[in-house]
């Protein structure tokens, strides 16, 4: 994990272990929109409209994450996508 951890600052006083876009399904709005992830060291995704700013659209606590799937993307019939990742929390249903 060490070697994978960049200089880049996350949110807080917490390091940036992977950053980069991923497509995600709209909680409210069920549409599909590229956001910019941030993985930090605090078990956390932080997601951006785009990597310069500043201010997270929101996160995703990894810590409350209780199953990780793979959709097969013909599922849903929304998209294109080969699969999907759904993450499931108490309070949500996460798909990227």
């Amino acid at each position: 994990l060490g070697m994978l951890l960049s200089n880049t600052n996350g949110p807080g006083n917490t390091v940036v272990v992977h950053e980069s876009y991923i497509c995600k399904r709209g909680h409210i709005r069920k549409n599909w929109k590229n956001r910019f992830f941030r993985l930090v060291s605090s078990y956390e995704i932080f997601y951006y409209s785009k990597p310069e700013s500043r201010k997270a659209l929101g996160s995703i606590d990894l810590l409350q994450v209780s199953s990780v799937s793979q959709v097969p993307g013909n599922v849903l019939q929304e998209n294109s996508f080969y699969f999907y990742f759904e993450l499931l929390t108490k309070d949500r249903c996460w798909l990227l």
